[in-house]
């Protein structure tokens, strides 16, 4: 895992964000933290959360190994009452979840060490 300061993706998710929109840079953001073989949590909620051992640092889901989208801890939810269900992880009863778009879990995502297989 390639070592990198979070003073860094700030100001490369600025320089996206100004180029291309919120939503597109947040995107790009996530496929470098997966090119350097973070789980995108990790940054978002700043606290380590490991990619599972089998995961391959890819966005290509091509590539193969566990992803998100195929893990038990994935829920779709309805958390401000507007009817639009976000995909969100609910491990350990939701400890990861806020009402944000950031912690919106892709389904593309490698998953992480707490992965469990539908």
């Amino acid at each position: 895992m390639t070592e990198i300061h979070p003073d860094q993706i700030e100001l490369f998710l600025a320089e996206a964000r100004r180029k291309m929109g919120r939503f597109a840079a947040r995107t790009v953001r996530y496929r470098f933290l997966i090119s350097l073989g973070y789980h995108p949590l990790t940054w978002i909620r700043r606290r380590s959360i490991r990619p599972h051992p089998e995961a391959v640092a890819s966005p290509d889901v091509r590539t193969g190994g566990p992803r998100c989208g195929g893990c038990v801890h994935l829920a779709p939810l309805d958390l401000d009452g507007s009817g639009a269900r976000r995909l969100k992880c609910w491990l350990n009863g939701g400890e990861r979840v806020t009402r944000g778009d950031a912690t919106t879990i892709r389904a593309w995502w490698p998953a992480c060490t707490s992965y469990e297989a539908r």
